[in-house]
This record gives C-alpha cells, sequence and structure tokens, in this order.
C-alpha cells in the first residue's frame, strides 16, 4: 500500500499518529508492557471487576482472555486473543473499556433535520438501519458533528447511529439504526485507533460481499515463523486450520480462518483485515481460537443457545474448499507512521465507496486514555453479525 504525497491536515481533535512499530503482530505507536502499565490502575473506575485468562479452558494453548464488567448495559463479558498472554489480556480489556465508553456515549445534537436538507454526502439508508426502520433521507434526524477524514471537513452523523445504545432514552424513540460493534476501536491514540475501527469496517464489507468461489486457500506451510508456529501448534492438539483470503478494499487484505477437530461439531470461525497480509492473517486465526475459547468457557454473554446444542445429524461431508490455493505473500512495507498508514487507508475506502469516512471521537473528557473512535464509512458492506460457531455443513457467515 503506497503512501500519499502529502499528509491530510490534521483532525481537530484527533492524538497521535507517531512512527508505526509492528508490535505483537500489530501496528501501534507503543508497546505492550507500557499499554499494560497505564491500563491496570484503571479496571476499578472502568468497571471491570476480573480479568481471567481463559487459555488452559482449551488443549490448543493460544492465549484467550476476558474481562468481566458486571454492570454492563449491553456485553458482561468482552474477549481478548493474541499470541502472548500480555497481548491477549490489553486486547480483552481494551474492548471491555470500548464497548463501555460506547454505551455511555450521548453524542451533542449539532443539527436537526432530513439528510435530503442536510446533504450529508451519502443516503440515511447506508447505515445500519434496523430491520423495522422507516428512516429515510426524508426523515428529520437529530446529527451529531464528527470529522469526514476524506475531505478533512466537518460532516454529520445521526446521533442514534452513535455509540452502542444498551440504555432507554427518555423518551419515546421509533427503531431507526442498529448499533454495534463495528467501526468501534480503542487505541494508545486517536489515530490509532481510527485506523483499527476503520480496518474492522473494511473487514466487514469484505464478509458481507463475500461469495461462495471467492476465497483463496493459503499454503499454511508458507506462514513463516511466527504465524507458522502457532498453527503447528493448533494442529499438534488435533485440530485442523484452514486460512483463506477473501476479496478486500484495493489495497488491504483480509483472511478467514476456520477451526475444527474431529471431536467438535462446530466450525469455529474469525476474520482479519489490515494492510500487512500477515497481520491479518493472524487476527483471523487469533479471532477462531478466541471464538473456541469463548464458547468452551461458556461465559460470553452473547453466544447464542444453539452452539452449546447439536442441531442434527452428524455432517457426512466436509466444508466445501476453495478451489485455488496460493502462499503468504510478504509483509508490506513498514510505513513512516501510522498517520501516513491511516491517510492511506482512507484514500482507498473513499476511493471505493466515494462517500466520507467519518470519525466520531467517543472518548470521555475525565477519562482521555485510552482513545476510542468510533467510524462510519457509507457505502461499505454491512456484515452485522460476527463469524460464529458454524456446524460442519456450513459455511455461512450468516
Amino acid at each position: 500500500m503506497s503512501g500519499p504525497q502529502t499528509a491530510r491536515p490534521a483532525v481537530p481533535w484527533m492524538s497521535g499518529g507517531g512512527p508505526a512499530a509492528v508490535t505483537e503482530g500489530t501496528l501501534r505507536t507503543t508497546d505492550l508492557d507500557d499499554t499494560w502499565d497505564r491500563l491496570a490502575p484503571q479496571l476499578r473506575a472502568r468497571g471491570i471487576t476480573r480479568v481471567a485468562d481463559l487459555t488452559g479452558l482449551d488443549i490448543l494453548d493460544v492465549p484467550v482472555w476476558t474481562a468481566i464488567r458486571p454492570a454492563a448495559a449491553t456485553l458482561v463479558a468482552s474477549a481478548g486473543k493474541g499470541i502472548t498472554h500480555t497481548a491477549a489480556r490489553i486486547s480483552a480489556v481494551m474492548e471491555s473499556i470500548e464497548v463501555a465508553v460506547a454505551e455511555q456515549a450521548r453524542p451533542a445534537v449539532t443539527a436537526r433535520d432530513s439528510a435530503g436538507a442536510l446533504a450529508p454526502g451519502y443516503r440515511v439508508g447506508e447505515l445500519s438501519l434496523h430491520p423495522v426502520s422507516l428512516a429515510d433521507d426524508r426523515t428529520v434526524l437529530d446529527w451529531t458533528t464528527g470529522w469526514d477524514l476524506a475531505a478533512c471537513a466537518p460532516a454529520l452523523v445521526p446521533a442514534a447511529a452513535v455509540g452502542l445504545r444498551g440504555w432507554a432514552a427518555d423518551r419515546w424513540q421509533p427503531a431507526t439504526f442498529v448499533t454495534t460493534t463495528n467501526g468501534l476501536a480503542s487505541g494508545n491514540d486517536h489515530v490509532e485507533a481510527a485506523l483499527h475501527a476503520l480496518l474492522e469496517a473494511v473487514e466487514r464489507d469484505a464478509l458481507a460481499r463475500l461469495r461462495e468461489g471467492d476465497a483463496i486457500a493459503t499454503d499454511l506451510d508458507t506462514l513463516g515463523g511466527r504465524l507458522g508456529a502457532v498453527t503447528a501448534r493448533i494442529r499438534a492438539a488435533g485440530a485442523d486450520v484452514a486460512l483463506e483470503r477473501i476479496p478486500s478494499v484495493p489495497g488491504t487484505w483480509a483472511y478467514t480462518c476456520w477451526l475444527t477437530q474431529p471431536e467438535m461439531w462446530q466450525i469455529f470461525a474469525g476474520s482479519g483485515c489490515h494492510t500487512d497480509p500477515a497481520i491479518a492473517a493472524e487476527r483471523a486465526l487469533l479471532e477462531a481460537v478466541q471464538s473456541r475459547g469463548s464458547t468452551i468457557s461458556g461465559g460470553r454473554d452473547d453466544i447464542p443457545e444453539w452452539t452449546f446444542r447439536r442441531l442434527g445429524a452428524p455432517a457426512d461431508r466436509p466444508r466445501p474448499a476453495p478451489r485455488r490455493t496460493e502462499p503468504m505473500p510478504r509483509p508490506a512495507r513498514p510505513a513512516a507512521s501510522l498517520r501516513q498508514v491511516l491517510d492511506t487507508l482512507v484514500t482507498a475506502v473513499h476511493h471505493t465507496t466515494g462517500r466520507p469516512v467519518i470519525a466520531v471521537d467517543l472518548t470521555p473528557g475525565p477519562q482521555p486514555w485510552p482513545a476510542v473512535v468510533q467510524v462510519f464509512a457509507p457505502g461499505l458492506g454491512l456484515a452485522l453479525q460476527h463469524p460464529r460457531p458454524q456446524s460442519l455443513a456450513s459455511r455461512s457467515f450468516t
């Protein structure tokens, strides 16, 4: 992914964007030990009462952790994964914090009118409308102001689409938008958070557009030392790994991963997206491991109950395999800074959709770290359901 010729002007509220470094399989500006040293003292204030290691419940021996927030309005148990225990523990806590912040978000209303009158640069229907929503470009809505990362200018987002609405409003509101964690991320600074939020939106777009025959299998013997060691450990435990590349926004790499084991009737799925293929593949693999670990623990409160029941007869045929196989691509050339990575990704998404790429700062003033950002990219496909354990007869994400 080549960088832009000139950096975009800085977003007024956006911090960070310093030198990019591959840290434990991802791009960060701060190492994991320093991040944990800042996180640990915040657990009590954030409502996190327990951070637990789930790794030993499974035989794969790949770190999976959970962070428990009993007073949550939506998700009590947040899961985290990593090749190291520190990475997995931070992943769980960061997810718990970003969900907590999104639950409490009360975006300031800066306009009230229809999209047709305000001309936000996209159609209301390109956001995650509720299945029973009647909202369209003629509907009068409350709007809040974010920042268009492509145009470098303020941009409007429906206030009801921001955050996670696990709370009851003080007045009746018709169902308009489904609020999810898609495009929601935390980070050591705003640039880091916005980058990972937008990468998640691109990942969900890739999943939403995935069709049978699109996936290309990855030759596991070409994964290299870091990821190859993890897959070898998983296979030694008796599980099978299928890693597949799927089409995504130009300049990005997206992968899905499938874990199966003869004595388990589910297929555990994960996905990942990044500007670096190795990081994207690692995310997909670790997410599949996390899905399996969370299911075995039984502690994740958004896992559907059918996951724990065997439905129908055992599958008598394997999951359809991709028709093509390729080696793992070489790692991308490191960018000079996270700001450059974000700017280049924003350009790619904007060129793909022709729509704004809008970042909304959710970071609460009294708790300015970690930064929490929600990104809206109208025009990208929406996959509202993350990959869940599937029956052996299924290859569907939905």
